[in-house]
């Protein structure tokens, strides 16, 4: 099994870097993978992996507690880092008549945008339907 194989390999990773004394942060961006194909593994190897670090990252308050009580880990070794925006990163170059212009559409078109990628979890096919129900 490649996935088992590659997590024994991360956990003597993590191992290795606790001998030289190099501190491991973790963070967790979900509970479990949104597409696991082996849950059972995954969830004993995050166990295992949460004790192993020295330190966890979650981005909102919820996401803590759910965090310690499924990792079974104190909520002291675990930190909450808002995730930032990129507002104001990336300057808006264009307006948005000449927007409307190069989409092609019109000023009065009802616009709906979703970003990323499309994976079954995201509940695209509930996005698509509020989406016929508002027009």
């Amino acid at each position: 099994m490649k996935y088992l194989a590659k997590s024994i390999n991360l956990v003597f990773q993590i191992l290795f870097c606790r001998l030289l004394k190099i501190k491991i942060v973790w963070t967790v961006h979900n509970k479990y993978s949104h597409d696991a194909q082996y849950l059972k593994i995954e969830k004993i190897m995050r166990v295992l992996i949460a004790f192993l670090v020295n330190h966890i990252i979650v981005f909102e308050q919820s996401a803590k507690e759910l965090i310690a009580s499924s990792y079974k880990v104190s909520k002291k070794k675990i930190s909450v880092i808002h995730h930032g925006n990129y507002i104001n990163f990336y300057p808006n170059t264009i307006t948005k008549d000449k927007a409307i212009e190069e989409l092609n559409i019109d000023s009065n078109d009802f616009v709906f945008v979703f970003f990323g990628m499309i994976r079954p979890y995201k509940g695209i096919l509930n996005l698509m339907n509020s989406f016929i129900n508002v027009n």
